[in-house]
């Protein structure tokens, strides 16, 4: 079956990071990239989740995510996958990602890689795989000393090492999370550069979350073109005041450059602040 005549826009991140802050204010704030589906329909049939197309779980198949492309000129795909897309984040394929799929893919795309600070990544990261795997209630700095399944490379240092992929591939438009929740004029602007589309410039200008677990079910019962595909019920701890001073260290000696190089720090000195003993306190946050 022939690939629709789109251009789609690639969501590229680490888990965790803006990803679904990023594609709602696309579909937002820009007609060509706002996709609708049909009442009942998943959320998820709003973008392509590459990551998904034909794995094992069976959550994608090709006729579907044909389908769900060609809805609109500038479809989006949301991908945890490193770069040239053939090795997903979390291996949900044995052989990797379709080799016709993710060619087509990377020739006719835009690609947009958003991250977010490491350390807020871990605290949120940890919710979300505690619905797999591990506890919330363990400390973030145990968390982020293990590996995700199959890896043998502790959490932090493949959260760097992702960034560092991404960031220095000549085809990926970089932008932060951060900058999307506090300058996001600036950022639309920027994206509609980068895509060669007139923003909207609808107002808020940022999507809206969800308030609950119902709005997103009735969204999904109701609607074609919801405000939303933000996950819920995956916030995550303050990490200063989850990290102990060990995991400071820690945390600095594994990822502290690309801190430095992002913006995050300005340098070291971030490790020796003082900050009460780790707690579980969790806080609201924007979608991922």
């Amino acid at each position: 079956m022939a690939f629709p005549e789109v251009r789609p826009v690639i969501v590229a991140s680490h888990p965790r990071s803006g990803t679904h802050l990023l594609m709602d204010l696309l579909r937002r704030q820009f007609k060509a990239c706002r996709s609708w589906k049909w009442p009942g329909e998943r959320l998820d049939r709003l973008y392509c989740s590459l990551d998904e197309l034909e794995a094992e779980r069976g959550r994608l198949d090709a006729q579907t995510a044909r389908r769900i492309l060609s809805r609109t000129r500038r479809p989006i795909i949301k991908t945890h996958a490193w770069p040239g897309l053939q090795e997903t984040f979390l291996r949900p394929h044995h052989d990797g990602l379709p080799n016709e799929w993710t060619q087509w893919i990377w020739e006719n795309s835009t690609i947009l890689y958003v991250h977010r600070d490491g350390r807020d990544v871990m605290c949120s990261y940890q919710m979300m795989r505690s619905r797999m795997e591990t506890s919330a209630d363990a400390p973030v700095g145990t968390f982020m000393r293990g590996a995700d399944p199959g890896q043998d490379e502790n959490r932090v240092r493949r959260w760097a090492r992702h960034v560092r992929a991404w960031t220095t591939t000549d085809d990926a438009h970089v932008l932060s999370f951060e900058a999307i929740l506090d300058t996001p004029e600036a950022v639309i602007e920027s994206l509609g550069e980068i895509l060669g589309l007139n923003p909207a410039w609808r107002t808020p200008l940022l999507p809206e979350r969800f308030s609950s677990i119902w709005d997103s079910r009735w969204a999904r019962l109701f609607y074609m073109r919801p405000e939303s595909t933000a996950i819920l019920g995956t916030g995550g701890k303050d990490w200063q005041n989850a990290f102990s001073a060990d995991d400071r260290q820690f945390f600095h000696g594994e990822a502290g450059d690309l801190l430095i190089d992002l913006g995050y720090v300005d340098s070291a000195a971030w490790v020796d602040t003082r900050s009460p003993d780790p707690a579980d306190t969790t806080s609201p946050e924007a979608s991922r």
